[in-house]
């Protein structure tokens, strides 16, 4: 099944230039965002408010950025093999559609064997049983008259018993072969675009194939080809490799950090060069204080759009009283 992506004509490609791929756009991109990290990081540590808001700003438009063309990237990855994977979906489609057709026949063939069998059952049932109550009858008269004992073949199961053994030996395997396998799962959301979806629908099927492909004895053609294609790249960005943004509270610090992060440097510095892990952790303070200083101004220029907002709400009509209209 295609996934409807669109590519531009050779008309439009020629008198514009062909447009780059999600991918290349991708890789830039992802530079950008490496960069305003960076940038980021040295406004935290210089204690640069208005710097540190606008690059927080910019890397979470990266980071959308990044997360889209992730999933574009993906989709046209996956594009890529399509051709291939259309004509394995006919092949398949054609051995299931044969295997679907000799089902029928030899269902028919597997129940009148099971008629013949249950006659046959039928008859065994009526011989064991005969002699079962020949053998009780041998044994009470011999208990009763004090014969010596008629040595005897000892007396076999039951047929029902030995024939469903016998049965459950022959099919237990074919049983459990007879299981549907279900489709894989995949994660999903109302906030989730359609390419994302597609793109949630194709890692969990590598997934599944990746990690069940053998056991549940999928043919080599589909292993083969999920393991040409390789798994599709997600979406999602991990905070650990950006910049923290937000509002989260800081981790604690020590005594003096505070005053030491709001001048820049220690009043009193220490007489001997600090350690790497010194160092590490008066920088992670210094950026703790700035995302906190920065936070407060973005809340601060958020509430005052909020209120011109609704001035202007108000101003059209006459002066509200104290505890009237939308601040009373």
């Amino acid at each position: 099944m295609e996934l409807g992506i669109v590519s531009p004509s050779d008309e439009v490609n020629a008198a514009t230039g062909e447009a780059p791929s999600a991918q290349e756009q991708l890789d830039v991109k992802r530079v950008e965002l490496q960069q305003a990290t960076a940038a980021l990081e040295q406004a935290e540590l210089a204690y640069d408010i208005p710097r540190t808001v606008q690059l927080q700003h910019e890397v979470e438009v990266l980071r959308r950025f990044v997360e889209t063309l992730t999933t574009k990237a993906a989709v046209e990855a996956a594009a890529e093999a399509q051709d291939e994977a259309g004509q394995l979906q006919q092949r398949l489609a054609k051995r299931y559609t044969k295997a679907l057709a000799a089902l029928a026949p030899h269902l028919e063939r597997a129940r009148q064997a099971n008629v013949a069998a249950a006659y046959a059952a039928s008859q065994c049932t009526n011989d064991w049983a005969q002699a079962a109550l020949a053998v009780y009858e041998i044994r009470v008269t011999e208990m009763r008259f004090g014969l010596t004992p008629e040595p005897l073949a000892p007396l076999p199961d039951a047929p029902a018993t030995a024939l469903r053994q016998a049965f459950e030996e022959t099919i237990g395997d074919q049983e459990r072969r007879c299981i549907k396998q279900p489709l894989p799962v995949y994660s999903s959301s109302a906030s989730d675009s359609p390419e994302q979806v597609v793109v949630n629908k194709m890692v969990a099927a590598h997934r599944d194939v990746t990690a069940l492909g053998k056991d549940l004895r999928l043919s080599s053609e589909v292993r083969a080809l999920f393991a040409k294609a390789g798994a599709p790249q997600r979406g999602a960005i991990s905070s650990a490799d950006s910049a923290h943004i937000g509002t989260s509270d800081p981790l604690p610090m020590p005594p003096g950090a505070l005053q030491n992060a709001y001048i820049g440097v220690s009043a009193n510095p220490p007489s001997v060069p600090e350690t790497a892990a010194e160092q590490a952790e008066r920088e992670r303070v210094k950026r703790d204080n700035t995302q906190r200083q920065a936070a407060a101004f973005r809340e601060l220029g958020e509430a005052a759009r909020s209120q011109a907002v609704e001035d202007e709400l108000v101003r059209p009509g006459q002066r509200q009283g104290p505890h009237e209209g939308m601040r009373g």
